[in-house]
């Protein structure tokens, strides 16, 4: 069961209750914790970045493009946003064999012992490149 955070959360408050609702599936609530947490927190460059993840494990590329853009804008360093980036510029290239578009299963690389590991694991979220679903 997932705790609302309401509009007056930490940006760690949102980033972790959207990282719970991912570990199971709900991206529903995960963007909804993200926009609020973006609403309350414009600037936060690691809700950006888990929102356009999000978004993308959706196929909603404009709206992952916009805000792999804002993470980057914000955060240059934003490791998340970077991979989102490349994932995003590999996901538009028709580069493959029978030349009808990019995969449309298509997903973000995962690094293992991301914030969607187990619970427990020794691993700082803000730390890692991207969850692991």
């Amino acid at each position: 069961m997932f705790v609302p955070t309401g509009p007056t959360g930490s940006s760690a408050q949102y980033y972790d209750a959207a990282i719970a609702a991912l570990r199971k599936g709900d991206y529903h609530y995960a963007i909804t914790e993200l926009r609020l947490g973006i609403h309350c927190h414009p600037k936060e460059s690691k809700l950006h970045s888990l929102i356009g993840v999000a978004y993308f494990d959706q196929h909603e590329m404009l709206m992952a493009r916009a805000h792999a853009n804002l993470a980057l804008k914000l955060n240059s360093e934003n490791k998340v946003a970077q991979i989102l980036d490349k994932a995003l510029v590999d996901y538009g290239n028709d580069d493959d064999e029978q030349g009808d578009g990019p995969d449309p299963n298509s997903r973000i690389p995962r690094v293992p012992g991301g914030p969607w590991a187990p619970a427990g694991a020794a691993v700082d979220p803000y730390e890692v490149e991207i969850p692991i679903p």
